[in-house]
């Protein structure tokens, strides 16, 4: 048996040894992409739109559909809502449309903004008389730097926070002697309703666009095209994943594109710690569980027992969510169910919370809920939304038919 003090000399050592790898290693995503061998973020947006190939047939129809429809919003100077559940994608299709709209039309014809981070809030600026500061509303301060006159198509992403102030925020711009731009909205299943029951808000907006889910082979593609392409060497095989592994990724992911990359990610961090540079079963499972994938998947199944109030809670807490940008107060929550027993509400909130579907913070003698990004979606899935995407596909596909027809009639 080893003496006490050599036991604590070697734990000693392996803490120095240890501390040392990770000096080396560090802990920054371009370490651990760096540590499978890619150039960057593989699901990076700005990769795609420099390499155009990878982009797989499904969104790119997406992409000419989206740009058929701010077209015609455009030319009866109406606006556009695009309506998708979290991670759907939306963001990265937004940036392409803004980039290829530049290189179709004018330099600036299309502009993007991410709306929670650009307009949200005040900033402050430094006189340099007087040397005092003043705050400035970033939306009056980003009026000021856009150049509207090049600038056709505004597409704001996040904008669910705005959706209640989309009229004031029109009005404030003054357009003198050219053509009024179209704004695009970017917003979830939860705030499209919000709007619709809305009579002034309806009345600004001249069509809704939605961005429904993939099939499982879209996504298999996504995945495969985003890693193989941004591997440093062109030669090596693609030995990330194995079939079973992909399954589940696709599996896990309820066919959103965004909630795909943010599972991967997820996946190549835990390796990286684990220093396997494959992603396993075991890390699956672990990265399901531990971000709410696995509940996620319950939910859009139908195999968590949600009833009415369990369910009424947490579309509340979704949509105050989107609507404020943050996480939400106990309060806000409770207001909204002022017909029903304390006792009975604070039994569907142990038990939400028991399950890990919301998270609750204390900070002082506040309580705040979060719900998990996965969950989000799942339950955006299950809104009554989906229904709408539905009919919308529907229709749509009804279209393509009744245009088909019209051609073979040609």
């Amino acid at each position: 048996m080893s003496k006490p003090f050599d036991n604590e000399e070697n734990l000693h050592l392996s803490v120095k040894e240890a501390f040392n790898r990770g000096i080396i290693r560090g802990q920054s995503q371009s370490n651990f992409f760096d540590f499978f061998d890619f150039i960057g973020n593989p699901f990076d947006s700005n990769i795609l739109i420099n390499n155009q190939k990878q982009i797989v047939k499904s969104t790119r129809v997406i992409i000419t559909k989206l740009a058929e429809r701010i077209g015609a919003c455009h030319k009866n100077e109406r606006h556009l809502i695009l309506v998708g559940p979290e991670c759907s994608g939306r963001t990265t299709i937004l940036k392409i449309i803004e980039n290829f709209m530049n290189k179709s039309f004018n330099q600036n014809f299309s502009l993007y903004v991410n709306a929670s981070d650009r307009w949200s809030g005040f900033s402050t600026e430094e006189e340099e008389i007087d040397d005092n500061s003043d705050r400035i509303d970033n939306f009056q301060q980003w009026i000021k730097e856009v150049d509207f006159q090049n600038s056709r198509i505004i597409l704001v992403d996040d904008a669910d926070s705005f959706i209640s102030n989309a009229i004031q925020y029109c009005n404030a711009i003054r357009f003198d002697g050219f053509k009024i731009p179209t704004f695009i909205y970017c917003i979830t299943n939860l705030t499209y309703s919000y709007i619709i029951s809305n009579e002034r808000l309806k009345k600004i907006f001249g069509d809704v666009f939605w961005l429904g889910i993939r099939e499982e082979e879209e996504i298999i593609k996504i995945i495969l095209e985003s890693t193989r392409n941004t591997l440093k060497s062109n030669t090596k095989q693609l030995t990330l994943f194995d079939d079973y592994s992909l399954d589940q990724i696709v599996n896990y992911s309820l066919g959103l594109p965004g909630l795909t990359s943010f599972f991967i990610l997820s996946c190549l961090k835990m390796a990286y710690q684990a220093n396997i540079n494959k992603i396993e079963k075991k890390i699956i499972e672990r990265v399901a569980y531990i971000e709410g994938f696995t509940l996620a998947k319950k939910i859009v199944d139908r195999n968590l027992n949600l009833d009415g109030t369990k369910y009424k809670i947490l579309v509340e807490i979704l949509r105050q969510y989107y609507i404020d940008g943050e996480r939400v107060e106990r309060k806000k929550i409770i207001s909204q169910f002022s017909n029903m027993a304390r006792s009975t509400l604070a039994y569907h909130f142990k038990d939400l919370i028991n399950e890990n579907i919301i998270k609750q913070d204390r900070i002082g003698l506040l309580v705040y809920y979060t719900i998990p990004k996965p969950i989000r979606c799942a339950l955006e899935l299950i809104d009554l939304g989906s229904v709408e995407i539905e009919k919308k596909n529907e229709s749509d596909s009804k279209e393509m038919v009744n245009i088909d027809s019209s051609i073979g009639d040609v």
